[in-house]
């Protein structure tokens, strides 16, 4: 299935899509991860994956293991949404050790979206080891829909994001996740008023049935603390407690 990659040692920008391959087992990303070692050029990776519904954390180990072996790259897409057989230990130990092993990286997306076995500990052990990435500039995170996460998960990774010393561009999907509510967006914005480079925040926070205004004005009360901040967007739609129009401020753009 990847076998052309051994004939393209050379390339420098990879896009690979194979969402969607349910029957795909665990050695199919095991192929994947070994071709990957052959490429020594790689600039820019975009693998999207989502909906291999019967990958384990086996198969993502060896994902990890090529992605790792990549010296000279810069840009990471990474979509592993609804990889529902992944147990909790197999994702948060091994995007502890991608996080760690990835040190020159500039910009990632992430989408982790739909995964069930995504709770609190999951979440936060996954990205406990970003603060690693110090040349990561421009970062996505991807978590929507993963309904057992609650406020603290979502203010534990806040925490890890503010720690990371090069960040600049953060845009974060925490849509319809329905544990949470107006503590998640103002405990996740006072986290990242350590963030000492962060410059440009979006966030996508639709479809989170228990915010309420007080979101709206807590979101802007904290990001006000952010020294660097120079444009904020949020996305409120859906939000069904939220019954105001659309409100646009000198700096901030506010979706409802």
């Amino acid at each position: 299935m990847s076998s052309w990659i051994h004939y393209m040692p050379d390339i420098q920008n990879l896009k690979y899509d194979i969402s969607g391959l349910t029957t795909l087992k665990d050695e199919g990303i095991k192929e994947i991860g070994s071709r990957l070692e052959d490429l020594g050029n790689l600039i820019k990776i975009e693998l999207k994956l989502g909906d291999l519904t019967s990958m384990t954390e086996r198969g993502f180990y060896w994902l990890v293991g090529g992605l790792k072996s990549q010296k000279n790259i810069c840009e990471i897409h990474l979509d592993l949404s609804n990889w529902s057989k992944l147990s909790s230990i197999g994702l948060s130990d091994n995007f502890s050790i991608l996080f760690e092993g990835l040190p020159y990286v500039q910009k990632m997306i992430i989408n982790l979206s739909l995964i069930p076995t995504m709770d609190n500990k999951t979440l936060t052990a996954c990205f406990k080891n970003l603060k690693k990435m110090n040349s990561l500039q421009n970062l996505s995170i991807k978590v929507a829909k993963c309904v057992a996460l609650t406020n603290q998960a979502i203010i534990d990774v806040g925490t890890s994001l503010a720690a990371m010393p090069s960040l600049a561009y953060l845009a974060c999907d925490f849509s319809g996740l329905p544990q949470t509510d107006d503590k998640m967006v103002k405990g996740f914005a006072l986290a990242l008023k350590k963030a000492k480079k962060l410059t440009n925040l979006a966030l996508n926070l639709s479809s989170n049935l228990n915010l309420t205004k007080n979101s709206i004005e807590k979101l802007l009360e904290a990001c006000n603390g952010i020294k660097s901040l120079v444009y904020l967007e949020a996305d409120f739609s859906k939000c069904e407690l939220i019954r105001t129009n659309c409100v646009k401020l000198t700096d901030y753009l506010i979706y409802m």
